[in-house]
């Protein structure tokens, strides 16, 4: 486990785990769509989990315990404490998918397991944020930047009013769904969809006005932009009364939130230079098509056509892999 306690840079093992999880993800569309099982509520409670909180979550947790004091000067409270949490947290999502997949009667205790650990590292955090604050570094700075670009926003006041509508027009949604008031799921949905459109806009302004010229994460970014608008079409779709709760599902998931992901991976993970870059446009490209076959089908309720989408998915992924381990060996042979 000495992997989880690395200090100084991102686990290696976290960083492991959320992309085999990645993996995973690629693999259970193709067998659920495969074995008949669209339908089984279990099943895609399991797919959702094992993108949001697998794959997602751990890689953000993993690489906050680096960015973080990176970014702010402030050396991380309780480092061990937080990187044992996320062993322990990557166990309880374990537990959590094999009880949706397998043994439902196991969800609490998996449940439980994620809380404690979340609240550890999230204690660990705060206290981070608490002290880098007292002592004056720029938290407001690393929040507003653009890492994969070298460029910040222009427009830093588009944040907060992104943030305010976000927030108001996802509480209004939820109200109005649990409520079932047409009206309020509307006016929810609209504020969601202004708050996208601001982040559309400040997003392509700062990729259009980067100087880092490694362009395949940027290319990931703004396709996490174009699936956003897809899902705001799809989520419009639902409020209408279409059948498309599993398509918004996955793209607001896969598409909007798993490309950022992406883009990271390349970004963060391995040194630029040493990324091969037509593996690198190939996993753009392989998984943009995956994306846009399974959302259709889903539409059309077509299994196998989202069996097809899914296998470009996992090639996407074998490529993404490969590419990251080769780069990998060229670092060593290298010695960098």
């Amino acid at each position: 486990m000495s992997v989880f306690r690395r200090s100084h840079w991102i686990s290696p093992a976290a960083l492991i785990y959320a992309q085999l999880a990645h993996g995973f993800a690629w693999v259970l569309v193709l067998w659920i769509a495969w074995s008949g099982n669209l339908p089984n509520a279990l099943y895609g409670f399991a797919w959702i989990y094992s993108v949001a909180l697998a794959w997602v979550t751990m890689a953000a947790l993993t690489m906050l315990i680096h960015a973080l004091p990176e970014f702010t000067g402030a050396p991380w409270r309780g480092e061990t404490f937080a990187r044992w949490s996320i062993a322990l947290y990557g166990c309880g999502v374990a537990l959590l998918l094999f009880g949706f997949l397998g043994d439902s009667r196991i969800l609490p205790a998996a449940g439980g397991v994620m809380l404690i650990a979340l609240c550890v590292y999230l204690g660990t955090a705060f206290a981070t944020i608490s002290g880098a604050m007292r002592m004056g570094f720029g938290l407001a700075w690393m929040l507003g930047g653009h890492a994969i670009t070298g460029t910040v926003t222009r427009m830093p006041r588009m944040h907060s009013v992104v943030g305010l509508f976000a927030i108001g027009g996802v509480l209004l949604l939820a109200a109005g769904v649990a409520e079932n008031i047409r009206a309020l799921e509307w006016i929810g949905g609209a504020l969601f969809a202004i708050a996208a459109l601001g982040y559309a806009i400040d997003t392509i302004d700062i990729v259009g006005r980067a100087v880092n010229r490694h362009r395949p994460p940027q290319a990931f970014v703004l396709a996490g932009v174009f699936w956003l608008f897809v899902s705001l079409a799809l989520g419009a779709g639902v409020l209408s009364g279409k059948p498309w709760q599993q398509a918004f599902a996955f793209v607001l998931l896969m598409g909007l939130i798993g490309q950022v992901a992406n883009a990271h991976v390349y970004h963060t993970v391995i040194r630029q230079d040493l990324l091969e870059a037509r593996l690198s446009w190939f996993s753009v490209y392989a998984f943009q098509v995956a994306i846009g076959v399974i959302a259709y089908a889903l539409t059309s309720g077509d299994a196998s056509l989202v069996a097809r989408g899914a296998v470009f998915g996992i090639t996407g992924w074998i490529a993404m892999i490969a590419n990251v381990l080769a780069a990998r060996t060229r670092a060593r042979l290298l010695r960098y």
